[in-house]
């Protein structure tokens, strides 16, 4: 029996993800490689499609999501995690100088994109399968922006987020 999908990290010992990816890719064409990591810079992803990966996947990612890459990857498409489709999007999407930042209060990409799922009035547990997260991790996103902001619940916090920008 062979394998379609190979599920392989970016730091091992003796070969990294990013050199097995290419051997798979030219011993094995019809083997598709899903690498797994907690590496988020561009030169990396990069590096990793041009080595033949198919999907990149953060560590982070829940067992939805990584469920949802290896289909896809099985049927011959390549995926993006979350994470960073939701950095592309953005970069595409969102204008040059958008803001990011209010009263010196910066956000990362993943608290304002939990931060507009909450204003549209999603829960934290929709919220998280949204994000293909943890209801845990939305909870903390909520969390760091109350405290970051000095709001006193999400209500204010919203109203926080109208006054300055932050919610398209």
């Amino acid at each position: 029996m062979q394998a379609d999908v190979l599920l392989t990290d970016l730091n091992m010992p003796e070969m990294n993800g990013l050199e097995l990816a290419k051997v798979i890719h030219e011993k094995y064409p019809d083997l598709q490689t899903i690498l797994l990591t907690i590496q988020e810079d561009d030169q990396h992803i990069q590096q990793a499609f041009q080595h033949g990966i198919k999907s990149y996947l953060f560590k982070t990612a829940g067992e939805k999501e990584v469920l949802f890459a290896i289909r896809q990857v099985a049927e011959g498409q390549p995926y993006l995690c979350a994470g960073l489709s939701d950095r592309v999007i953005k970069k595409i999407a969102i204008p040059q100088g958008a803001n990011t930042k209010a009263e010196g209060i910066e956000f990362s990409e993943r608290e304002l994109e939990a931060l507009q799922l909450i204003a549209a009035g999603f829960t934290n547990e929709e919220t998280a399968d949204k994000m293909f997260t943890s209801k845990r991790t939305v909870e903390g996103y909520r969390q760091a922006m109350i405290e970051k902001t000095g709001s006193k619940n999400s209500l204010a916090l919203i109203a926080f987020a109208m006054r300055h920008g932050l919610l398209t």
